[in-house]
């Protein structure tokens, strides 16, 4: 019986050890994974800006998005700080989040912090000819030794779940005519809300697309 519980305790050791890795041969083990996607619109940049900073508009295409709660007064600008609220996975996630970068109506950047991860994240806006590429930037540090692992199927489904929340926010935009619409001034609206899907916790599964 002893040597039993011995080989099968081999055998989940050459197990972990061969998972590894294979995590480190896809890339896993960086405290910093690299993301980028874009997707095309043929609406405004104008028209577009509005569903990426407010909350009452990120609830309808950003999947486990609830709300998010500003930290101070002011709008929307550089320095402003909001906590975001996010589901996903069955888990309530507390994203302390704050503008570091701002030019309204064609791009914003993020710094985000939570239990096992911080986020460097960058949205753009660039148009040409009545189309808008949208481009998602994101640079996400890791402090868990299991989160560096899996970094590689981190990224991924990031990437599938931005795909799956662009087509719903395209799919929205379509009931909109594309009119053009004078971009914001900074501190006219309410602080940034709404981020990438995050990254696990020990034990815990990336979320689903």
């Amino acid at each position: 019986m002893i040597k039993w519980f011995v080989r099968i305790g081999c055998a989940i050791g050459v197990f972990l050890i061969v998972v590894t890795g294979a995590m480190l041969l896809l890339g896993g083990g960086r405290r910093i994974a690299h993301t980028e996607f874009a997707a095309s619109f043929e609406h405004p940049a104008a028209q577009i800006w509005p569903w990426i900073v407010e909350p009452s508009r990120l609830k309808q295409w950003l999947g486990g998005f609830v709300d998010s709660v500003p930290e101070d007064g002011g709008g929307l600008r550089v320095g402003a700080r909001r906590t975001e609220l996010v589901d996903l996975d069955g888990h309530r996630w507390e994203i302390r989040s704050q503008v570091t970068a701002l030019s309204p109506g064609r791009r914003i950047a993020l710094h985000m912090v939570a239990d096992g991860f911080e986020d460097d994240t960058e949205y753009v806006l660039e148009e040409q000819g009545g189309t808008t590429v949208l481009r998602y930037i994101n640079d996400a540090h890791y402090t868990m030794l299991i989160a560096r692992l899996m970094s590689p199927i981190i990224s991924r489904d990031v990437q599938r779940k931005l795909k799956t929340d662009l087509a719903k926010l395209r799919e929205l935009l379509a009931h909109e005519p594309a009119a053009v619409v004078a971009p914001p001034k900074p501190g006219s609206q309410p602080a940034f809300s709404g981020c990438c899907a995050p990254e696990p916790q020990n034990g815990q599964k990336a979320a689903p697309p």
